[in-house]
Parts: structure tokens; C-alpha cells; sequence
């Protein structure tokens, strides 16, 4: 009789934990959850924000957490849409071939791409992309990371993090409105705290060539609960 007990007590949290495992929150769109999605070409990956140099045609691979029912990837210029996008036999990543036409190759133009499922999974990505106006090089520093880019600088933590960008040279800072740069406009050396959604800082050069380099940060305020 206890044996018996003892097995419909293992049973009973077997079938509570498998419950609780398929927990998953509705996102609420208000939100800055954190970009999660991940993101790899051939030279490069990362999770939720990557920057990449300029090419004539990118083969990027997509991969979600869950089973990818509908994929959006969207430019300054067009919008991608795939229901039920595979890779082989698998519903949780999607490979897209995406060739800039001369509008978005002309610069500023980063993609987002947006993943959903019926289980209510909603995984995002930012891509930005090197292009002829942004050959300013600088070193980001963005929590784990520290990073040399060639003019083109992305970042994503939690809001109020404290992050940093280097250059070798002189440069003004032009930030969007809202997100000012604590250590002022003018300098080398940039230490600032991460603000809540879409940052975007341009820092030129004081000197000829007056060169141009381009920073995106996002701040997330919350993290999905996924199954």
C-alpha cells in the first residue's frame, strides 16, 4: 500500500511539473521585453542585436526558442513575410537570402524581424547594417562584450545599465531626443546609461574627414517567461 502511494505522489509531480513547464505568459506589446531571437551569417551571431558589414547579398539564419509559426522581416524599404518557415525539418529556425536593393543599401536602414507561434511566443531581432556613410571605427563596450566595429555599433541590456563607446579620435554626439549621454556631447570616451526602447547616436569626427559612426541601444525592462 505504500508503494502504491508512493507512486501516485511521483505521478502527481510528474504531471504538476509538466504543467508548469508549459507556463508561458501573454507579452504585452507595451513592453520592452529583451530581443531574444538569434541571429547568425556566416562570419557572425548573436542574440537579439548584431551589426554586419556591407555585403551585396546576406544568407541569415534565425533561430527562435519554440516552433516559428509566422516570421516577419522588415526594412526601411519592404517587409518579408513566411507562415510556417522551416529550415529542413525544423519549425524553430528560418534562413532568409536578403539582397539590399539601392534604397536600403544607401545606409540607415536596419531590419527587425518578429517571430510568432499559437503558444503565444513572440521573439525579436534588430539587425543594422555597415553602409558608406559610417566608417568612423570604435570599441564598444556592452556588458559582456567588448567589440571593434568599423562605423557601426549596436547594444542591448537592461534599461539603466551602464555602458561605453571609445573612438581614437575627436567626435561630437548627436543623440536622439531623450537619450542624452551623461558624459556629454563632446570627446574620446562616452560613458552612458542605457535608456528604455530605441537609442540611436551619431558621433562625428571634429576633423576632416569628419567620419561617422553610428550607435543603436535598446533597453529592455522585462525578459519573456518561456516554457
Amino acid at each position: 500500500m505504500k508503494l502504491l502511494i508512493n507512486i501516485v505522489l511521483i505521478l502527481v509531480m510528474i504531471c504538476l511539473m509538466e504543467s508548469c513547464s508549459k507556463i508561458q505568459i501573454k507579452p504585452d506589446l507595451s513592453k520592452n521585453y529583451k530581443m531574444d531571437i538569434f541571429i547568425k551569417n556566416k562570419e557572425f551571431e548573436a542574440i537579439g542585436m548584431i551589426a554586419l558589414p556591407s555585403k551585396p547579398l546576406y544568407t541569415i539564419e534565425f533561430e527562435a526558442e519554440e516552433k516559428i509559426s509566422y516570421i516577419s522581416f522588415r526594412t526601411c524599404s519592404r517587409e518579408i513575410i513566411s507562415e510556417d518557415p522551416r529550415v529542413g525539418v525544423s519549425r524553430r529556425k528560418y534562413l532568409i537570402n536578403y539582397k539590399p536593393n539601392e534604397i536600403e543599401s544607401a545606409g540607415n536602414c536596419p531590419a527587425i524581424v518578429s517571430a510568432f507561434n499559437e503558444n503565444l511566443m513572440y521573439s525579436v531581432g534588430y539587425l543594422d547594417f555597415y553602409d558608406p556613410s559610417t566608417t568612423l571605427p570604435a570599441i564598444n563596450v556592452c556588458g559582456s562584450k567588448t567589440e571593434e566595429s568599423n562605423g557601426v555599433s549596436v547594444c542591448q541590456e537592461r534599461s539603466s545599465s551602464i555602458e561605453r563607446i571609445k573612438f581614437n579620435t575627436e567626435v561630437l554626439a548627436s543623440p536622439d531626443a531623450g537619450c542624452e549621454l551623461e558624459s556629454g556631447n563632446r570627446g574620446t570616451e562616452f560613458t552612458y546609461k542605457i535608456k528604455s526602447g530605441y537609442c540611436i547616436y551619431a558621433f562625428v569626427e571634429t576633423k576632416e574627414p569628419y567620419r561617422v559612426h553610428r550607435l543603436t541601444t535598446f533597453g529592455y525592462n522585462e525578459v519573456q517567461v518561456r516554457r
